[in-house]
Protein backbone atom coordinates (compact mmCIF):
# COMPACT_ATOMS: atom_id res chain seq x y z
CA UNK A 1 0.00 0.00 0.00
CA UNK A 2 1.58 3.27 -1.15
CA UNK A 3 0.12 5.37 1.67
CA UNK A 4 1.57 2.96 4.24
CA UNK A 5 5.04 3.21 2.71
CA UNK A 6 4.89 7.01 2.72
CA UNK A 7 3.63 6.99 6.32
CA UNK A 8 6.55 4.81 7.45
CA UNK A 9 9.01 7.02 5.55
CA UNK A 10 7.60 10.17 7.14
CA UNK A 11 7.73 8.86 10.70
CA UNK A 12 11.27 7.55 10.08
CA UNK A 13 12.44 10.99 8.90
CA UNK A 14 10.52 12.71 11.68
CA UNK A 15 11.97 10.35 14.29
CA UNK A 16 15.51 10.94 13.02
CA UNK A 17 15.10 14.73 13.18
CA UNK A 18 13.54 14.59 16.65
CA UNK A 19 16.41 12.48 17.95
CA UNK A 20 18.91 14.82 16.32
CA UNK A 21 17.18 17.79 17.95
CA UNK A 22 16.99 16.05 21.32
CA UNK A 23 20.41 14.48 21.65
CA UNK A 24 22.45 17.13 19.85
CA UNK A 25 20.84 20.56 20.16
CA UNK A 26 18.92 20.11 23.42
CA UNK A 27 21.77 18.42 25.26
CA UNK A 28 24.27 20.95 23.97
CA UNK A 29 22.42 24.03 25.22
CA UNK A 30 20.41 22.45 28.04
CA UNK A 31 16.71 23.06 28.59
CA UNK A 32 15.22 25.67 30.93
CA UNK A 33 12.27 24.59 33.07
CA UNK A 34 9.62 25.91 30.67
CA UNK A 35 10.98 23.66 27.89
CA UNK A 36 11.27 20.65 30.20
CA UNK A 37 7.55 20.99 30.80
CA UNK A 38 6.56 22.14 27.32
CA UNK A 39 8.23 19.39 25.31
CA UNK A 40 6.43 16.48 27.03
CA UNK A 41 3.16 18.39 26.56
CA UNK A 42 3.95 18.58 22.83
CA UNK A 43 4.47 14.81 22.82
CA UNK A 44 1.14 14.24 24.58
CA UNK A 45 -0.57 16.31 21.87
CA UNK A 46 0.66 13.73 19.32
CA UNK A 47 -0.11 10.72 21.52
CA UNK A 48 -3.81 11.65 21.77
CA UNK A 49 -4.73 11.45 18.05
CA UNK A 50 -2.69 8.28 17.57
CA UNK A 51 -4.45 6.71 20.54
CA UNK A 52 -7.74 7.45 18.82
CA UNK A 53 -6.51 6.04 15.48
CA UNK A 54 -5.19 2.91 17.20
CA UNK A 55 -8.40 1.93 18.94
CA UNK A 56 -11.30 3.46 16.97
CA UNK A 57 -12.35 2.08 13.59
CA UNK A 58 -13.31 4.38 10.70
CA UNK A 59 -17.08 4.27 10.19
CA UNK A 60 -17.52 6.42 7.11
CA UNK A 61 -16.98 9.91 8.53
CA UNK A 62 -14.07 11.68 10.20
CA UNK A 63 -15.07 13.07 13.61
CA UNK A 64 -14.36 16.73 14.25
CA UNK A 65 -12.79 15.67 17.52
CA UNK A 66 -9.96 13.92 15.65
CA UNK A 67 -9.50 16.87 13.28
CA UNK A 68 -9.29 19.19 16.29
CA UNK A 69 -6.67 17.01 18.02
CA UNK A 70 -4.46 16.96 14.93
CA UNK A 71 -4.80 20.69 14.22
CA UNK A 72 -4.22 21.57 17.88
CA UNK A 73 -1.04 19.49 17.96
CA UNK A 74 0.30 21.23 14.83
CA UNK A 75 -0.29 24.62 16.44
CA UNK A 76 0.97 23.64 19.88
CA UNK A 77 4.40 22.48 18.77
CA UNK A 78 5.12 25.91 17.27
CA UNK A 79 4.27 27.79 20.49
CA UNK A 80 7.89 28.35 21.55
CA UNK A 81 9.42 29.49 18.30
CA UNK A 82 9.59 33.21 19.00
CA UNK A 83 11.66 32.30 22.06
CA UNK A 84 13.75 29.77 20.13
CA UNK A 85 14.63 32.51 17.65
CA UNK A 86 16.77 34.07 20.38
CA UNK A 87 17.65 30.94 22.36
CA UNK A 88 18.61 28.51 19.60
CA UNK A 89 21.21 28.44 16.86
CA UNK A 90 20.26 28.83 13.22
CA UNK A 91 20.82 25.09 12.75
CA UNK A 92 18.31 24.19 15.45
CA UNK A 93 15.76 26.65 14.09
CA UNK A 94 16.19 25.17 10.60
CA UNK A 95 15.63 21.67 11.98
CA UNK A 96 12.48 22.88 13.75
CA UNK A 97 11.14 24.23 10.45
CA UNK A 98 11.57 20.78 8.88
CA UNK A 99 9.71 19.18 11.78
CA UNK A 100 6.88 21.70 11.44
CA UNK A 101 6.46 20.71 7.78
CA UNK A 102 6.57 16.98 8.54
CA UNK A 103 4.16 17.08 11.48
CA UNK A 104 0.94 17.76 9.51
CA UNK A 105 2.07 15.40 6.72
CA UNK A 106 2.33 12.54 9.22
CA UNK A 107 -1.20 13.27 10.39
CA UNK A 108 -2.54 13.49 6.82
CA UNK A 109 -1.14 10.10 5.81
CA UNK A 110 -2.21 8.56 9.13
CA UNK A 111 -5.73 9.78 8.38
CA UNK A 112 -5.57 8.34 4.83
CA UNK A 113 -4.48 4.95 6.22
CA UNK A 114 -7.19 5.06 8.87
CA UNK A 115 -9.83 5.96 6.28
CA UNK A 116 -8.64 3.12 4.01
CA UNK A 117 -8.72 0.75 7.00
CA UNK A 118 -5.00 0.21 6.78
CA UNK A 119 -3.07 -1.90 9.28
CA UNK A 120 -3.70 -0.79 12.88
CA UNK A 121 -0.19 -2.01 13.65
CA UNK A 122 1.28 1.13 12.04
CA UNK A 123 -0.63 3.40 14.42
CA UNK A 124 0.12 1.28 17.46
CA UNK A 125 3.81 1.18 16.57
CA UNK A 126 3.85 4.98 16.41
CA UNK A 127 1.93 5.12 19.69
CA UNK A 128 4.49 2.89 21.42
CA UNK A 129 7.35 5.03 20.10
CA UNK A 130 5.66 8.24 21.25
CA UNK A 131 4.91 6.89 24.73
CA UNK A 132 8.49 5.68 25.06
CA UNK A 133 9.80 9.10 24.06
CA UNK A 134 7.42 10.81 26.49
CA UNK A 135 8.66 8.56 29.32
CA UNK A 136 12.26 9.38 28.43
CA UNK A 137 11.52 13.12 28.41
CA UNK A 138 9.99 12.99 31.89
CA UNK A 139 12.65 10.78 33.47
CA UNK A 140 15.74 12.28 31.83
CA UNK A 141 14.98 16.01 31.92
CA UNK A 142 13.44 16.03 35.40
CA UNK A 143 15.67 13.44 37.08
CA UNK A 144 19.08 13.28 35.47
CA UNK A 145 19.77 16.30 33.27
CA UNK A 146 21.33 19.37 34.84
CA UNK A 147 19.46 22.61 34.53
CA UNK A 148 20.36 24.93 31.69
CA UNK A 149 22.44 27.90 32.83
CA UNK A 150 20.55 31.14 33.02
CA UNK A 151 21.13 33.24 29.95
CA UNK A 152 23.13 36.25 31.03
CA UNK A 153 22.57 39.53 29.28
CA UNK A 154 25.82 41.40 28.87
CA UNK A 155 25.41 45.11 29.34
CA UNK A 156 27.49 47.10 26.90
CA UNK A 157 28.98 49.94 28.91
CA UNK A 158 31.39 50.70 26.10
CA UNK A 159 28.85 52.98 24.46
CA UNK A 160 29.35 55.49 27.29
CA UNK A 161 33.14 55.65 27.03
CA UNK A 162 33.44 57.89 24.00
CA UNK A 163 30.69 60.39 24.72
CA UNK A 164 32.97 62.87 26.44
CA UNK A 165 31.43 66.31 26.79
CA UNK A 166 28.58 65.16 24.54
CA UNK A 167 27.00 63.88 27.74
CA UNK A 168 26.06 67.51 28.36
CA UNK A 169 25.69 68.81 24.80
CA UNK A 170 24.60 66.08 22.36
CA UNK A 171 21.14 66.37 20.83
CA UNK A 172 21.55 63.47 18.39
CA UNK A 173 22.14 60.73 20.99
CA UNK A 174 19.86 58.89 23.47
CA UNK A 175 21.90 60.46 26.27
CA UNK A 176 19.99 63.66 25.48
CA UNK A 177 16.86 61.92 26.79
CA UNK A 178 18.61 61.18 30.09
CA UNK A 179 19.66 64.79 30.32
CA UNK A 180 16.13 66.02 29.62
CA UNK A 181 14.68 63.55 32.10
CA UNK A 182 16.94 64.95 34.80
CA UNK A 183 15.25 68.34 34.60
CA UNK A 184 12.13 66.76 36.06
CA UNK A 185 13.63 63.90 38.04
CA UNK A 186 16.44 65.66 39.87
CA UNK A 187 14.30 68.22 41.77
CA UNK A 188 11.87 65.47 42.75
CA UNK A 189 14.72 63.28 44.08
CA UNK A 190 16.12 66.17 46.12
CA UNK A 191 12.71 67.03 47.56
CA UNK A 192 11.94 63.40 48.40
CA UNK A 193 15.27 62.94 50.21
CA UNK A 194 14.81 66.16 52.13
CA UNK A 195 11.27 65.18 53.15
CA UNK A 196 12.39 61.69 54.21
CA UNK A 197 15.04 63.12 56.55
CA UNK A 198 12.56 65.50 58.18
CA UNK A 199 14.11 68.64 56.77
CA UNK A 200 17.55 68.07 58.23
CA UNK A 201 20.33 70.20 56.83
CA UNK A 202 21.47 68.73 53.47
CA UNK A 203 25.10 68.88 54.62
CA UNK A 204 24.22 66.18 57.18
CA UNK A 205 22.80 63.80 54.55
CA UNK A 206 25.12 61.43 52.67
CA UNK A 207 24.01 60.07 49.31
CA UNK A 208 25.47 57.27 47.17
CA UNK A 209 24.52 57.36 43.48
CA UNK A 210 25.22 53.92 41.98
CA UNK A 211 25.70 54.01 38.21
CA UNK A 212 25.99 57.77 38.24
CA UNK A 213 27.23 58.10 34.65
CA UNK A 214 28.39 61.63 33.91
CA UNK A 215 26.82 63.01 37.08
CA UNK A 216 23.49 64.46 35.99
CA UNK A 217 21.97 63.69 39.39
CA UNK A 218 25.07 63.74 41.59
CA UNK A 219 26.17 67.20 40.46
CA UNK A 220 22.64 68.53 40.93
CA UNK A 221 22.46 67.15 44.49
CA UNK A 222 25.89 68.59 45.28
CA UNK A 223 24.57 72.03 44.33
CA UNK A 224 21.78 71.44 46.85
CA UNK A 225 24.48 71.01 49.55
CA UNK A 226 24.08 67.22 49.98
CA UNK A 227 27.21 65.11 50.63
CA UNK A 228 27.37 63.02 47.46
CA UNK A 229 29.36 60.00 46.30
CA UNK A 230 29.00 58.64 42.76
CA UNK A 231 30.27 55.31 41.44
CA UNK A 232 30.23 53.98 37.89
CA UNK A 233 32.05 51.40 35.77
CA UNK A 234 33.01 53.94 33.10
CA UNK A 235 36.08 55.93 34.06
CA UNK A 236 35.59 58.21 31.06
CA UNK A 237 32.07 59.07 32.23
CA UNK A 238 33.37 59.77 35.73
CA UNK A 239 35.98 62.13 34.31
CA UNK A 240 33.20 64.10 32.58
CA UNK A 241 31.14 64.06 35.77
CA UNK A 242 34.05 65.48 37.73
CA UNK A 243 34.66 68.11 35.06
CA UNK A 244 31.05 69.34 35.28
CA UNK A 245 30.91 69.25 39.07
CA UNK A 246 30.82 72.99 39.76
CA UNK A 247 31.01 72.43 43.53
CA UNK A 248 34.06 70.17 43.33
CA UNK A 249 32.68 68.40 46.40
CA UNK A 250 31.40 65.17 44.80
CA UNK A 251 33.53 62.07 45.38
CA UNK A 252 33.62 59.99 42.21
CA UNK A 253 34.87 56.40 42.30
CA UNK A 254 35.15 53.61 39.74
CA UNK A 255 33.00 50.75 40.98
CA UNK A 256 30.47 48.03 40.24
Amino acid sequence: MQALSIFYLLIAIQGFLILWDEFFFHNRRGLPNWERVGHPIDTVSVILPFTYLSFVTYVGTTPLFLVFLMAFSCLLISKDEWVHTELSTSGENWLHSLLFMLHPLVFVFAWILWKERGPIFAFRLQLVLLCSFFTYQIIYWFRFASKAPEKKIKINNELYHDLGNRWYSAKDDPVALLRAEGKTKNPWVAQTIQKHFLHRDPSEIGILDVGCGAGFLTNYLAKKKFVVHGIDLSENSLAVAHQFDETKRVTYLTGD
